[in-house]
C-alpha cells in the first residue's frame, strides 16, 4: 500500500473489543492498551528496515526484517475510545481515530490530542443516513447502536463521555435477554451520536459541526441498508 499510494496510506491500530477478538479471532482479549502500544513501537522499527529482535512487553519478536521497506513509512493512527488510548495515539503514534462521538465530544478530545503536537491527526468515523424516510433510517440505526453500547468497551466509553444514564436501561434489558426492549429503550440522542439520520441538509450540517469542533479527517460511512452509496456521495460531496 505504501508503494501504491506513497504518502497517502494511513495505518489504523485498534485494541477492538472482546467479541471481535475472542469470538471472531480466537485469541484472548487482554491488555489491549499494551498490545496497541507495542505494535506501534514494533512497526516503526520494522519499517526502518532494521533486523528486529526484542521483547516489546506484550509480545516478543525474533529476527524480523521487512524485505521491502516502505519508501515513506505510513502514519499510524490509534483507535481511541477513552482518554488512555487517545493519549497513547497522540503520544506514541501520529494521532487518533475516534468513533461514536458527537461534535461536542470531539471538541473536548481535540485539545487532548493537539497538546502532543499540532500535526497530530484527529479522525472520526462518521456514519450518516441522508434520507427522506427518517423512520426507516432510525430503525436500522437503533439496531446498530444497541449492538455497540451493550459491549463493555463501548459502554465504558459512553459512560466516560457522560451518557451513562442514556444507555443504562438498554444495558439492563439486554442483560436480561430482552433484545427488542433494549433497542426500544435507547433514546434518539444516543442513537444519533454514532449513526446520524436526517435529510441531506441535516447531514451536511452535522458534518460542518464536526469540522467546527476541530476534526481533521472525516471517515465517512453510511447505512447501506437504507442509503445508496452514490446518492450519499451526490448529496454530501462538497460543491465544485
Amino acid at each position: 500500500m505504501t508503494h501504491a499510494a506513497p504518502g497517502r496510506f494511513v495505518l489504523g491500530l485498534c485494541g477492538s473489543s472482546q467479541p471481535i477478538v475472542e469470538w471472531w479471532n480466537a485469541r484472548e482479549y487482554e491488555r489491549p492498551y499494551y498490545q496497541v502500544r507495542d505494535t506501534s513501537r514494533f512497526l516503526k522499527r520494522a519499517w526502518s528496515g532494521e533486523l528486529v529482535t526484542d521483547d516489546f512487553g506484550s509480545f516478543s519478536v525474533k529476527y524480523y526484517k521487512q524485505r521491502i521497506a516502505p519508501t515513506e513509512p505510513p502514519r499510524i493512527l490509534v483507535d481511541g475510545l477513552r482518554e488512555g488510548m487517545i493519549r497513547l495515539g497522540a503520544r506514541e503514534a501520529d494521532g487518533v481515530i475516534l468513533n461514536m462521538m458527537a461534535p461536542e465530544d470531539v471538541a473536548k478530545v481535540v485539545p487532548m490530542v493537539k497538546q502532543y503536537g499540532a500535526d497530530k491527526e484527529v479522525a472520526l468515523r462518521v456514519t450518516v443516513c441522508p434520507t427522506g424516510d427518517v423512520e426507516r433510517g432510525m430503525a436500522v440505526a437503533e439496531g446498530w447502536a444497541v449492538g455497540y453500547v451493550t459491549v463493555e468497551t463501548y459502554r465504558a466509553q459512553q459512560q466516560w463521555l457522560g451518557r451513562g444514564e442514556l444507555i443504562a436501561e438498554a444495558n439492563a434489558l439486554w442483560a436480561k435477554g430482552d433484545r427488542k426492549g433494549a433497542t426500544a429503550a435507547l433514546p434518539d440522542e444516543m442513537v444519533q451520536t454514532g449513526w446520524f439520520v436526517g435529510t441531506p441538509d441535516d447531514c451536511r450540517a452535522r458534518l460542518r459541526a464536526y469540522a467546527d469542533a476541530g476534526l481533521d479527517t472525516v471517515i465517512l460511512s453510511y447505512l447501506e441498508a437504507v442509503c445508496d452509496p452514490w446518492d450519499v456521495i451526490r448529496e454530501l460531496a462538497p460543491p465544485a
